[in-house]
């Protein structure tokens, strides 16, 4: 799906001071914020899955609490819901709109400078096992750099372009019997932070609106994976299905 790149923001007189980035945080230093629940149910249209919990998520328990993130606007703008949900109403996105939410790492941080490559990395296993288990249609990650952690753990990465859009690899699954949804799909987007600059909330909403475009397309039967690179979930080296 071809998608359009970010808005041309005007060049400012001022150049602004960007702060650095902080480093590496070891978990002992947000050992007193705790992990969000997860909000998925079997087979939903879309997950949305970022790196990891903020620190202002963790601390009161929610998705994307953040004031300044762009997600639950774009959300409500792209259509996948029918109006703006706050964050605390996360928990309603599976039964409402068959939509879901995870993230990557689960541990909070103030940002995603202070994890390490390795637990980004180490992370992929348990979110593919919580994939496969609950087989949505489509996993839309929240962040291109998700895309990039993922395909670096695929056994084939050809083709990959750190860009919004479908990714070159599909999860499969043998059994079918009983289940509605036979492949899940991954859909790269930028992160929905409002501090991403390169990318506006009207750039964010209309790469949702190509989510959603895709979406109906899997529905209908009418989209073609086939060129795709198939991956079932016993390829994945150490791949442990969730009980």
């Amino acid at each position: 799906m071809a998608v359009a790149g970010p808005s041309k923001s005007s060049p400012s007189p001022k150049k602004k001071r960007r702060q650095g980035k902080r480093g590496y945080a070891p978990p002992e230093t947000y050992a007193h914020l705790s992990n969000l629940t997860d909000c998925l149910k079997f087979e939903l249209d879309v997950v949305f899955c970022g790196i990891n919990p903020g620190r202002l998520s963790a601390q009161v328990g929610h998705h994307f609490a953040n004031p300044n993130n762009h997600f639950w606007k774009a959300l409500a703008a792209s259509g996948f819901t029918s109006k703006r949900i706050p964050p605390h109403e996360d928990m309603t996105l599976p039964d409402l709109f068959n939509i879901g939410l995870t993230d990557l790492v689960e541990r909070p941080t103030s940002g995603e400078s202070e994890l390490s490559a390795a637990e980004k990395a180490a992370s992929v296993l348990s979110l593919l096992s919580k994939i496969a288990h609950f087989r949505p249609r489509i996993v839309a990650f929240v962040g291109l750099g998700i895309a990039k952690v993922l395909n670096n753990s695929m056994p084939s990465n050809k083709g990959f372009k750190l860009a919004p859009g479908l990714q070159s690899f599909k999860l499969v699954y043998a059994d079918t019997q009983g289940w509605q949804v036979g492949e899940t799909l991954f859909y790269a987007m930028p992160s929905s932070s409002g501090a991403v600059s390169q990318y506006q909330l009207t750039d964010k909403v209309k790469i949702m609106e190509d989510v959603r475009d895709v979406l109906e397309k899997v529905k209908a039967r009418t989209l073609d994976t086939s060129s795709k690179n198939s991956i079932t979930p016993n390829q994945l080296p150490d791949f442990t299905p969730l009980l």
